[in-house]
Formats: structure tokens, C-alpha cells, sequence
């Protein structure tokens, strides 16, 4: 479980921001979930999403998880052909849904699923919330996983669950989260935090905006696996950090894996890393990406940096001349 506290004590430290994923710290339009029949070149190589979300176990109230624009009818979504396609989102909560291995992995493979369903429904091609939020709740925190703090002094979280999930179609399904104390507004859960293993996404369509996505790097992390899907070779990857300067990464062309090895230093532990994904030319582009550590664990993307944004400490000589 000790990968697991890593991500707790991170995400305990901060307060009061939204919740909403994509956040405006990573610069990306939104998530993609495509229908199990489209062709895996339009970005999409599983048609599984999954999102966590966690909570300080002193969370007074009820919560809400809000899903923008669910439908497939409507400008964020891949229109191929008809709009035919149907999305499922379920949230999961109890004993599994996040301390299951399978659960915190990459592809869908058996296991991914585990916990219990709190909630679930199937949208289509209806325009019903066509640029509206669809909410889900409420649930009392204690429906999450309990998970454990293993030292003195740090927090126990509650976890839920989100999996998005492509039941039919070829269609590509466009879409925000959000976790609230409001059924009918977005309002921070303090503590609040939101985070991945694999994120499928769309980036703006804006060469001026730069993608950021902040994989933590836990205690031990020698070096990252950093893989991306389907960029189409349409620009550069970049790593900065404590010591990494805008370090280049490997990229991926169409409908394809690309990935590269990056060592890391002790300075960067227990920091997130700023990757940043820097479009050469303007493009509707739906793409993948994750990151493994040295033993091959994928490491958790935060949709907020809770340690502040990454800068390269600069290594300045100062001469003395006596």
C-alpha cells in the first residue's frame, strides 16, 4: 500500500480550488470517451476513462459528481458518421474501488471495475444536457473507500470512482467532471482533489496553448516511463521540474504508442512534474497519455499541482574576486 499513501499525503495539502477536470492548470479542452467501434486513430486506445476522487475522512455533508455535456449530440464530441453512440458513467465507491492494483492501471483489464456501484446511467445522442451538468448523488462520504494513513500525523482520504465506459457507436464522447457539495453548482470539497493513471483528452485547437499534465513522483522513483498515443508528431513533449529544464520526450505519431525513459533525481521526489504537450500547428486532436515508474506502476496525473507549479532551479556561479 505504500504507493498508495504516497498519493494521500500529497493531496491533503491543499484547499478550496474547484474541482472541475480538466482544470485550468491543464490547459486541455476536455476529456474523450469513445464508442468500443471506433477506430483507435482517433485517439482513443481503450474506450475506458477512470477518474478518482478523494476526500479528508472529516468531510461534513453530502457530495455530488457532476458530468458536463454527457450526451453525444454536440460540439465537444467526434461526430463519425450519425451520432449513434452511448457513453456510461458509473460511479463506484467501498472496499476495492481504489486500493484494487487493477483499479490504479492503465487498460481495463479485469479487476479495473472493482467496488461497489453507487450510481450509473447510459447517455446517448439526446441533446437534453447538451452543454449542461448532469449530476449524480447524493452520497454520503463514507459510500468512498476508506484508505488508511500509514504514519502519525498524516490523514486518512475517502475515494470514489469514475469510469467512463463506450457501450456502442463510433462516436466520440467530449466531456467535463466535477465533484461538489452543491447538487446544482460546483462548489469545492475542501481538501478536494482529482486524479488519474491514463488520460484520454482533447487539446485546444490553439498552438498558443500549451497542455500541462502533473504526474507525482513518489519516494524511490528512480525513473519514468513517459508513453503518449496519437499526438500525430504534431509538435513537441516536454518535462520540466526541479532540475529538468524542458526536457524532450518521445512522440507519438498516428494512431500509435510512442514512449521514452527519463531519469529522476532525489530532488524531485515527492514533487509533481509539469509535462507539456506543445502543438506545431493547429489541430482538433484526441490523444492518450500515462506514465509508468521503474517497476512498471503507473503514476497518478493531479488535475491541480498541489506544490505549485514546477520551475527549473537554475544553477547560478557567483565568482569572488578578493
Amino acid at each position: 500500500m505504500k504507493s498508495i499513501l504516497n498519493i494521500l499525503v500529497f493531496i491533503i495539502t491543499v484547499n478550496g480550488y474547484s474541482q472541475i477536470v480538466p482544470s485550468t492548470y491543464e490547459h486541455i479542452s476536455h476529456l474523450m470517451t469513445f464508442g468500443p467501434s471506433a477506430n483507435a486513430k482517433w485517439g482513443d486506445d481503450d474506450k475506458v476513462q477512470v477518474y478518482f476522487y478523494s476526500m479528508p475522512t472529516d468531510q461534513k455533508g453530502n457530495i455530488y459528481f457532476r458530468i458536463f455535456d454527457p450526451e453525444i449530440s454536440g460540439d465537444l464530441d467526434q461526430k463519425n458518421g450519425s451520432f449513434d453512440t452511448k457513453t456510461e458513467f458509473a460511479i463506484y465507491g467501498g472496499r476495492g474501488a481504489y486500493s484494487t492494483k487493477a483499479a490504479r492501471g492503465t487498460q481495463p483489464t479485469k479487476g479495473y471495475d472493482a467496488g461497489i456501484i453507487l450510481d450509473k446511467k447510459t447517455f446517448g445522442s439526446s441533446s437534453t444536457y447538451e452543454n449542461k451538468w448532469y449530476t449524480f448523488g447524493p452520497f454520503n462520504p463514507k459510500e468512498g473507500e476508506l484508505i488508511h494513513a500509514e504514519k502519525e500525523g498524516e490523514a486518512d482520504r475517502y475515494i470514489f470512482k469514475i469510469i467512463i465506459k463506450g457501450k456502442s457507436g463510433n462516436d466520440g464522447n467530449g466531456y467535463k467532471l466535477s465533484m461538489s457539495s452543491s447538487p446544482s453548482k460546483n462548489t469545492s470539497i475542501p481538501s478536494g482533489k482529482a486524479f488519474a493513471f491514463e488520460i484520454c483528452f482533447r487539446l485546444f485547437d490553439d498552438i498558443t496553448k500549451v497542455a500541462h499534465f502533473y504526474p507525482f513522483v513518489g519516494e524511490g522513483v528512480t525513473n519514468i516511463k513517459q508513453c503518449n498515443f496519437d499526438f500525430d508528431n504534431n509538435g513537441q513533449i516536454l518535462i520540466t521540474s526541479v532540475v529538468k529544464n524542458m526536457n524532450p520526450a518521445a512522440t507519438s505519431s498516428d494512431g500509435n504508442w510512442k514512449s521514452s525513459i527519463h531519469k529522476i533525481e532525489k530532488d524531485e521526489h515527492n514533487l509533481v512534474l509539469d509535462l507539456q504537450i506543445v502543438q506545431r500547428k493547429k489541430s482538433k486532436n484526441d490523444m492518450a497519455i500515462y506514465i509508468l515508474n521503474q517497476y512498471g506502476e503507473a503514476m497518478p496525473f493531479f488535475s491541480i499541482p498541489a506544490d505549485g507549479l514546477r520551475k527549473y532551479k537554475y544553477k547560478i556561479k557567483v565568482k569572488i574576486n578578493i
